[in-house]
């Protein structure tokens, strides 16, 4: 598993969509925030190789526990039914004495100016141009106001952005916007 991460971190390297989503975060949200790390979830090629066995193991404990979690059950099925296979399984699981822990996800406040990073790829044969900024949170009451006003700039492949970049200009293959949602800001991009 570590040989495989590590070659999907350097596949992701090689990627110009893959580079933006492995520096974006750390630059929007700075070191040690909860969303600071590559988007794709792979971490850092340092991370993963001085990861053990011992800290994995710690992590599932300290997480993956009944009082943070939520199951779901999709199927054709009724409660009735799946009640049973539930308490089965997982009836025993019990949360640890210790409180649920909490991520560290402090409120990020707006670049004061806009600040411009270029990523040079020699002998690239496309360029990207991505647009970002800290979003709103999913629980921020403007969310839903702010995610209408999204599919109608970029949200959709109908949108005003890709329209007019690509249908009407045909500037580009595509262009579009994307919110992230997240229990704190989520990062809000256009590309």
């Amino acid at each position: 598993l570590r040989g495989q991460t590590l070659a999907t971190i350097q596949q992701e390297k090689a990627q110009p969509t893959a580079v933006i989503n492995r520096v974006l975060p750390r630059l929007l949200f700075g070191e040690g925030h909860a969303y600071s790390t590559p988007a794709s979830g792979t971490g850092t090629e340092e991370a993963v190789k001085s990861l053990t066995g011992a800290q994995l193991d710690e992590f599932y404990r300290r997480w993956v526990r009944p009082d943070n979690s939520v199951l779901l059950v999709v199927g054709d099925t009724t409660l009735a039914q799946i009640q049973p296979l539930l308490e089965q399984r997982f009836g025993a699981w019990r949360a640890p004495a210790e409180a649920v822990p909490k991520k560290n996800i402090p409120v990020v406040q707006l670049a004061p100016r806009p600040r411009v990073y270029l990523i040079d790829r020699p002998g690239a044969e496309q360029s990207q141009i991505v647009a970002a900024s800290v979003g709103p949170s999913r629980s921020d009451p403007d969310h839903i106001r702010f995610v209408a006003l999204d599919t109608l700039l970029g949200g959709n492949f109908t949108s005003r952005l890709n329209m007019n970049l690509r249908e009407d200009k045909h500037w580009s293959y595509g262009a579009g916007t994307r919110l992230t949602s997240a229990i704190g800001q989520g990062m809000y991009r256009a590309g």
